[in-house]
């Protein structure tokens, strides 16, 4: 009996890892996603995740790493703050960020999709940011910039995902 039990846990330990379940399965019909932020691991264990927020106010979590809910959970957030988002990431110059500023690399993958990374690169972690198709990571660059990415957290309410 203990023979069958452990080789039933290494055969488990040894599997394929289960792919999460995705993020949409809450939104209404016609819904947009209109923002994605996701952080980054860190050398000191800083939560890992993504979140998208919808044009109806949904807001889909994944959590991958150092947060209290790892895996799928799914929220509500006033449509009218996925708005406010924009218009702060906006007013920061997340959409011109490529043409004026001179730390940048893009990286574009075989479908098509580039990203700009932007500032200096460092072990911290970073927030990849997405507003409809423009994609940017960002390492710490302008206080403005930095605000508007916590912005997303503060109106999601990511923390009740984050700490236990």
């Amino acid at each position: 009996m203990r023979r069958t039990a452990l080789l039933l846990v290494i055969s488990g330990a040894c599997s394929a890892p289960v792919e999460p379940a995705p993020l949409v399965n809450h939104v209404a019909a016609g819904a947009e996603r209109i923002v994605t932020l996701e952080r980054t691991e860190c050398l000191s264990g800083c939560p890992e995740y993504t979140v998208e927020l919808w044009s109806d106010g949904s807001v889909a979590w994944n959590g991958a790493g150092a947060v209290a809910t790892v895996g799928p959970a799914r929220g509500q957030m006033v449509p009218a703050d996925v708005d406010r988002i924009v218009a702060a990431f906006t007013a920061a110059g997340f959409f011109e960020l490529d043409r004026r500023t001179p730390k940048f690399l893009v990286n574009c993958n075989p479908a098509g999709k580039c990203v700009t990374t932007i500032c200096e690169v460092t072990d911290e972690p970073t927030a990849k940011v997405t507003i409809r198709h423009h994609t940017v990571e960002i390492h710490r660059c302008t206080a403005q910039l930095d605000a508007a990415v916590d912005l997303i957290d503060a109106l999601a309410h990511t923390k009740r995902w984050i700490s236990p």
